[in-house]
This record gives structure tokens, C-alpha cells and sequence, in this order.
């Protein structure tokens, strides 16, 4: 969103289709001020100073006055709980475990397999890729899908019938998944959950912004 005319609340350090796209969606669909600042992948390789922000190099950062964090799902847990609760569930809801739990199965569960996929497939470079370990955590993969297929059945949202950032951190899956081309092996209740994901207009303004991610990187000033 635009924060043209005044000093942004947020600053959040994004790649084009790193975990920071479940940050940015979050911040997209409650429309809250925020400063985008776009690295190259892998930051910690290809942008030094970053390391001076982020020791770990690893994205997101998220950046709210003294608060510095950098695991997606909990930077997405913690807007809601400090700023704006509209994607959140009550603690007092009787899905509110089940929120919890999606949100985190999303990170722990199935994103380590696409991570494996990821580096040993498309991100090291060719004398190192491992055709045989991508095809393996490719198939854990599609087993936590058949998982989450099953916690649909026929709901059109995770929990509480409407777009929560359970959904949002699941989701963030699938854009990996249609970049290496996985999307066709999984079950149809996930293939149109993700279908329904897309269509959201915030969802889609992600995609337009990183579209339009500059070529050129460099350490923007007063972080």
C-alpha cells in the first residue's frame, strides 16, 4: 500500500517469494502503513550490510520501533495481537487452538520440506543439487498436503470460516509450490483452497509489488 506523505509504522526487509510474502499479506489485507525494502536472494550472499540488521541474514525482518523480529509466522501473530486482531480468532473461540496450530503446521511442518526442495533443486548451483533428496521431501510434501486436505474436508478457510492468517502462513506454501511446479500433485480440496487464496485483492496486490521489485538493491537510510 502507499505511504506516501508520512513516515511508514513498519519496515519490513522482503525478497520476491521468500517468507516475508506471508508478512507482506498480512499487512496488505489489514491495510496498515508499512516501508517495503526489497534484497536480493540470499541476502546474507549478496547484501553485507544486511548482516548488520539481521545477523542472520535470513528474511523477513520486521521492524516496529525497538522491536526487531524475523520468524514470519510470529511477526503475522504479533500484528494481530498488538495492532489489529480482524485476522486473528479469539483466545476464548473454540478454534482458536486450531488457528494456532495451522499457523505454526505451516512453518514446522510443511515448509522445511519445500525449503529441502528449494535448495537442492533451483538455489545450489548444479554440481551440488540432489535430484533424490528433492524427489523425497517432495513426496513429505505432498503428504502434509493430503494432511491439510483432510483439516479442510469441505470448509472453505481453515478456521472460522473466513481468510485468517492461518490461511495466509499455509498458503505462502503454494506460491512456492507453483514455482517448482508441485501444485498438480496435490489434492483438488487444496488445488481450489489455494485457487480461493488468490483471489483476494490483497493476495494480488503482493504479487503486483513484486513485480515490481527493483533491479537495483542498495541500504536504504534512516532504518
Amino acid at each position: 500500500m502507499s505511504t506516501s506523505g508520512k513516515h511508514p509504522s513498519f519496515t519490513l526487509f522482503h525478497s520476491r517469494q521468500s517468507r516475508a510474502f506471508r508478512v507482506l499479506w498480512t499487512l496488505e489485507e489489514l491495510q496498515l502503513p508499512y516501508r517495503l525494502v526489497y534484497l536480493p536472494f540470499p541476502p546474507r550472499a549478496r547484501a553485507a550490510w544486511f548482516l548488520k540488521e539481521n545477523p542472520l541474514g535470513t528474511l523477513p525482518l520486521f521492524i516496529d520501533g525497538d522491536a526487531r523480529l524475523t520468524e514470519s509466522v510470529a511477526i503475522c501473530q504479533y500484528i494481530s495481537g498488538k495492532y489489529d486482531d480482524r485476522l486473528g480468532v479469539p483466545p476464548d473461540s473454540a478454534e482458536y487452538g486450531q488457528w494456532l496450530m495451522w499457523a505454526v503446521f505451516a512453518e514446522a511442518t510443511m515448509n522445511y520440506t519445500l525449503s529441502v526442495c528449494l535448495r537442492y533443486g533451483w538455489i545450489e548451483k548444479e554440481e551440488r543439487r540432489k535430484p533424490d533428496v528433492v524427489e523425497y521431501y517432495k513426496s513429505r510434501f505432498v503428504e502434509k498436503a493430503h494432511y491439510l486436505a483432510e483439516g479442510l474436508g469441505t470448509r472453505n478457510f481453515l478456521v472460522d470460516s473466513r481468510l485468517t492468517i492461518a490461511d495466509i502462513c499455509v498458503g505462502y506454501n503454494f506460491v512456492l509450490a507453483e514455482y517448482m511446479g508441485y501444485m498438480g500433485d496435490l489434492p483438488g480440496v487444496v488445488q481450489a483452497y489455494w485457487n480461493r487464496l488468490k483471489e483476494f485483492a490483497s493476495y494480488q496486490r503482493c504479487i503486483n509489488l513484486e513485480r515490481e521489485a527493483p533491479l537495483a538493491f542498495q541500504r536504504p537510510d534512516n532504518i
